[in-house]
């Protein structure tokens, strides 16, 4: 495999993840156009707490949810690509389980959690393609190393265009 081949392959099999990860800065600017939205963006773990922390947190929400569904028909009608929904749903999944894991941690909501905020919801989908042989290894790792890499500027970028409120 030609470095081009893997660096596009690796783009094409982390892109509807990285769509979804970005798409919940725009649900900030997109309540306050649709304020209807408030109604769902309700948090998964409805204010549950676990020895004294928030199960999960205030951030991940159904409305993140449902950002993950449509991220994944919407790539997958668009790319072509047959685990588009699948692959959204597990990115979903991990920043919903690193969420479990930076509150056990005693690490709070929005703050800072290196590598772990950086490719949270692309692990999870690599691990799970990686155990059932649904893509290469070198296109999973090069998709972790893209993500790890770039998702500090592209954050970075989005809090200076006022898209997010903390630049990580």
């Amino acid at each position: 495999m030609t470095l081009s081949i893997l660096l596009l392959s690796s783009i094409y099999f982390a892109l509807p993840c990285w769509i979804f990860n970005m798409s919940a800065a725009l649900l900030t600017p997109l309540g306050r156009v649709f304020p209807q939205l408030k109604r769902i963006n309700i948090p998964i773990d409805m204010g549950l707490t676990w020895n004294g922390s928030p199960l999960i947190g205030p951030s991940r929400t159904y409305l993140g949810l449902l950002v993950a569904f449509i991220v994944g028909a919407l790539w997958f009608y668009i790319g072509g690509d047959t685990y588009a929904f699948f692959k959204t749903t597990l990115a979903f999944i991990g920043v919903v389980g690193a969420s479990f894991i930076k509150r056990r941690l005693k690490i709070k909501s929005g703050a800072r959690a290196y590598i772990m905020d950086q490719v949270d919801y692309l692990f999870i989908t690599a691990l799970i393609f990686y155990v059932f042989s649904l893509e290469k290894w070198q296109i999973l790792l090069t998709a972790l190393l893209i993500t790890a890499i770039a998702h500090p500027v592209v954050c970075y970028v989005a809090y200076k265009l006022h898209l997010k409120d903390s630049p990580f």
